[in-house]
């Protein structure tokens, strides 16, 4: 562990138990975090497309032309 060198038993066991210690709580933080963003990036890509139907439900409804349609479903392919 860095610049301590272990010396005698009991520090080398210490160590041990340290390190291995750890190894389980930066594990866990880590996965907790990785669990926290999976479920943000879903929820915002639901989001997403339900404003992307929206908006194109509407563009469609009021007879825009296909080429506006189409730069406007490029553009939400765009954005995610």
């Amino acid at each position: 562990m860095g610049d301590i060198t272990m010396t005698n038993g009991p520090e080398w066991c210490f160590n041990s138990i340290f390190m291995v210690t750890s190894t389980f709580v930066y594990n866990y933080l880590f996965s907790n975090i990785a669990s926290i963003v999976s479920n943000l990036t879903s929820e915002t890509h639901v989001a997403f497309l339900k404003r992307r139907n929206v908006i194109l439900s509407k563009i469609k409804n009021s007879q825009m032309p296909q080429a506006v349609v189409e730069e406007v479903n490029l553009f939400f392919d765009y954005q995610f």
